[in-house]
């Protein structure tokens, strides 16, 4: 019992560490010096023992220790490209569009948005380098995402690793040839929730549209 518990609570004392990692520079005299710190983690002395703690729930410490001066985010729904939330976020300039990637997951339909989950299946999705790590916290919010209270919250924002460049021979030329990317995934039981066959929300959204007889969104 006391294994099973250990990750969990090792897990969840540091995310105080995961909200100090994301304070601005000018918040905490240390902040500076603590990404110094973290960016040699990314070696790759350090990539087993980050599987490794991904591997056993220690998502939060795993992100932590796979952390570098570039960040990514992976976004699949309603913070899409054309998706209506964007601006509200101010995502425009908080993000940098990357490309298309093809993750394993499954989406379901929420009405207004997708819950992606870990299943088999593919999910085009839209890679983003983080510019401003402050844009982390809102999406937090947005996402009713709480470090606090893992078990309430809708979703839980974890990392998923990805190869550097999605062409394979671009790819042979990166010393270190991938990345770990923050990903939002659904918390909570899915019930009777629609599967979507389509690859991308987008595209399942065109067609739920045409079934209902909706005109497409207008951003």
């Amino acid at each position: 019992m006391a294994t099973a518990v250990a990750p969990i609570v090792i897990d969840r004392s540091l995310n105080g560490s995961e909200n100090f990692r994301y304070l601005p520079e000018h918040d905490h005299a240390c902040c500076g010096p603590l990404r110094n710190w973290c960016a040699p983690l990314k070696a790759r002395i350090r990539r087993a023992p980050t599987r490794c703690l991904a591997r056993f729930g220690s998502h939060h410490l795993a992100g932590f220790a796979g952390s570098a001066p570039d960040d990514f985010l992976v976004v699949y729904g309603s913070l899409m490209r054309g998706q209506p939330y964007r601006c509200q976020l101010n995502l425009e300039e908080s993000l940098k569009f990357v490309d298309v990637r093809t993750i394993s997951g499954t989406l379901y339909d929420l009405g207004d948005y997708p819950a992606f989950v870990h299943a088999h299946g593919v999910v085009d999705v839209e890679l983003y380098r983080i510019l401003d790590t402050s844009v982390l916290s809102r999406l937090d919010e947005f996402e009713d995402y709480d470090r606090s209270d893992l078990e309430r919250s809708l979703y839980r924002r974890t990392t998923i690793q990805l190869p550097r460049h999605k062409k394979a021979v671009i790819q042979k030329l990166f010393r270190n040839p991938t990345i770990n990317a923050w990903i939002y995934v659904y918390n909570q039981p899915l019930n009777h929730n629609t599967k979507i066959r389509a690859r991308s929300w987008p595209e399942h959204l065109a067609a739920r549209r045409l079934t209902d007889g909706v005109k497409p969104f207008d951003p």
